[in-house]
């Protein structure tokens, strides 16, 4: 590339005209995460309105795509799979599958498209925000609302230990999908230390266990990654340590009570009720499975499996029950690139992102709502963006989302 379109490229670029659009990114996305809140409050599904203001500045975006054709044909490639797989298990069932990973799936690619400049600090921003939601129901004992839906009601009674530890979820339906879209965070942008300290953070005032086993795992890795040697990065690590430990005795001593305390450590204990029940799912959906024609294996039975037991309390087995096997390929396929390139290069911490996500995504419905399914679908595409682009110069560094400089 010579000085000449170095020059241009730089000069389309302008911060004040950008700022409108910004601020525009940050209320949709708040529409989609926040969706719950909205809806007991409000009654209104703002998400819709989130999902139409993504288009709009999808469509009226004037920043040109820097993806190579390469990437462009890659991303061609995947959305042929998950449209032919679409299209194949709408067929199987006789009507559309409404699943919430194809509407992500869709959404995630204009958002690519439109490439908001700050992706990762507005979900930083949201994130954070509503871990100081957590704080405040924390201190006050009571949600900022309650979510209700056909079969119960989220309130702070049912979501208390026996001793009344309260689980605190801010402006989500649950303290889960709090914690999953925190986790989400942590996937997209590895390198911030902030963003793990927020995973563990909501996972205490929520007492999300496997978020916070994730969450601090994630942060030695980030606090021991490189340098270990260095006094300034030996001081900052014990710093951040610090503050990790500072944060776990503050919640010890504000919120704590004997049977959270109990229940955190049962995570990974075999006689856990929670974890018993998991395992059933767990086989009841593989032997539901099992017994699949090979049509039903190829595309799946999509609303099966719900109407049979509820869930799968998995998203791989989620994903091969309700869309197939060509759907489940596509995705296991995307992390498994991920973590081959994250290899390959010797980054560690995407390389953990990436191993965490595949765990989470074992053992939790972590992509199965639509605002947290948005985030994973960007997390696995992000790979096939212009962070593939080998030579960046620093003009071009200047126009690089957030998204990729993170990833």
């Amino acid at each position: 590339m010579n000085s000449d379109m170095q020059h241009s490229e730089v000069k389309k670029f302008n911060p004040p005209k950008l700022l409108l659009a910004d601020l525009l990114f940050f209320v949709a996305l708040g529409c989609i995460l926040y969706k719950d809140f909205f809806i007991m409050q409000l009654g209104v599904h703002f998400e819709i309105i989130g999902i139409i203001l993504i288009i709009f500045l999808a469509v009226f975006s004037n920043q040109e795509s820097k993806q190579t054709i390469f990437n462009k044909k890659i991303i061609l490639i995947i959305t042929f799979f998950i449209v032919f797989s679409w299209i194949g298990s709408s067929i199987v069932i006789l009507t559309l599958n409404t699943s919430s990973y194809y509407a992500a799936f869709a959404i995630s690619i204009v958002i690519l498209r439109m490439r908001p400049k700050y992706l990762i600090e507005t979900l930083t921003v949201l994130v954070t925000i509503n871990t100081l939601f957590q704080i405040l129901e924390s201190l006050t004992g009571e949600f900022i609302f309650v979510y209700v839906d056909d079969d119960f009601s989220y309130d702070e009674k049912m979501l208390s230990t026996s001793d009344g530890g309260l689980r605190t979820k801010g402006l989500y339906g649950s303290p889960l999908n709090g914690i999953g879209v925190a986790m989400s965070l942590c996937f997209l942008a590895p390198k911030s230390k902030y963003s793990w300290f927020l995973l563990c953070a909501s996972s205490l005032l929520g007492q999300g266990r496997l978020g916070l086993g994730i969450g601090i795992v994630g942060l030695l890795v980030n606090l021991f990654r490189s340098h270990t040697g260095l006094k300034a990065h030996a001081i900052k690590t014990l710093l951040s340590l610090s503050v990790f430990l500072l944060l776990i005795a503050s919640w010890m001593a504000l919120f704590a009570t004997e049977d959270s305390v109990t229940r955190m450590l049962e995570a990974g204990s075999a006689d856990n009720s929670q974890n018993i029940s998991r395992f059933e799912f767990w086989l009841s959906s593989i032997n539901q499975l099992i017994n699949y024609d090979l049509i039903s294996l190829i595309f799946g039975k999509f609303g099966y499996i719900k109407a049979f037991q509820g869930g799968t309390e998995s998203d791989w087995l989620r994903m091969w029950l309700d869309n197939g096997f060509i759907f489940f390929l596509t995705v296991l396929s995307l992390i498994i690139y991920r973590l081959y390139v994250a290899a390959r290069k010797k980054d560690w911490l995407n390389f953990y992102a990436s191993s965490a996500c595949i765990f989470v995504m074992a053992v939790y419905p972590h992509a199965q709502s639509f605002p947290n399914g948005l985030l994973t679908w960007l997390f696995l595409l992000s790979k096939f963006d212009i962070n593939s682009i080998k030579k960046i110069t620093y003009s071009e560094k200047k126009i690089i989302p957030s998204l990729n400089r993170n990833i």
